[in-house]
């Protein structure tokens, strides 16, 4: 074999083999994880890593935080990475732990409507109060606030249920809490999705400037890239990022995306081939 033949065939089964841990597979209940870096997850391009990455898999994953939305990006000092459901932050005043962003108090400081209003008093019909925040949780609202890990992974209530139409149209039962925002889906009642979490990660996102959502990641992670079926030069194929641009030029492609290392990358462009 010549020794061109043999350095394709040994970055061919790299490329293979990095596959893999990049794949996003729910893990079934009570199964370790694989333990890899990061996970990436193709319905939205993105990849979860790290602190991040064990935040997310311990306190709730998919049904309490969504997809990814970006890479981890810096924001002054802080680590921030957005997800469909929440924002996460890596805070150097916290030891560089992982932190929940307040995106219920955030997107909704300017409202006044009844709802929002402090109460006078405790209720008197049943409903949990909390004089810290002037508002009071009932119901199925309570038993999923309760059951989810209440205060730590949604705050305090800072309003009272309300109706609202939702991105879909639909007008829906809502309370807000500091971290959330429940929906009540009467659709599907009875079922484990009665309750959902509103999209304020997205919500909150999209009233970002724009380019805080192509920035490249700071954590370091392989080398993600296309190569065109076509047989076109690597040099001038489109390379993944956690620029959404990118990722989307990469799907509406008619290409093969593998992932391999830097140093192999290195390798293919000493060689040319």
């Amino acid at each position: 074999m010549s020794r061109r033949a043999l350095i394709r065939a040994t970055i061919a089964a790299s490329a293979a083999a990095a596959l893999a841990p990049f794949s996003h597979v729910l893990a079934a209940p009570g199964v370790a994880p694989a333990p890899t870096v990061q996970i990436y997850f193709p319905e939205t391009g993105h990849n979860i890593g790290f602190k991040f990455r064990l935040f997310y898999e311990r306190n709730g994953g998919l049904e309490l935080f969504g997809l990814p939305l970006t890479e981890v990006f810096t924001d002054g000092a802080t680590q921030v990475q957005y997800f469909e459901r929440a924002r996460f932050e890596l805070r150097p005043d916290l030891a560089d732990s992982v932190a929940l962003s307040l995106l219920g108090s955030e997107l909704t400081a300017s409202r006044t409507d009844p709802a929002f209003q402090w109460l006078s008093g405790e209720p008197e019909n049943g409903r949990k109060f909390f004089p810290e925040s002037g508002h009071s949780i009932g119901g199925a609202f309570l038993e999923y606030w309760q059951r989810k890990n209440g205060l730590i992974a949604f705050g305090y209530p800072i309003s009272e249920e309300l109706s609202e139409t939702s991105s879909d149209g639909v007008e829906r039962v809502v309370q807000y809490f500091q971290r959330a925002r429940f929906e009540l889906h009467p659709e599907a009642a009875f079922t484990p999705n009665a309750i959902q979490l509103g999209h304020l990660g997205r919500q909150a996102l999209d009233i970002r400037p724009r380019p805080l959502q192509w920035r490249c990641s700071a954590v370091r992670q392989p080398v993600s890239v296309v190569l065109p079926m076509s047989g076109a030069p690597m040099s001038n194929a489109p390379r993944h990022c956690s620029m959404a641009r990118s990722c989307n030029q990469a799907k509406n492609s008619p290409s093969l995306a593998i992932t391999i290392s830097r140093k192999h990358l290195a390798l293919l462009r000493a060689t040319g081939l």
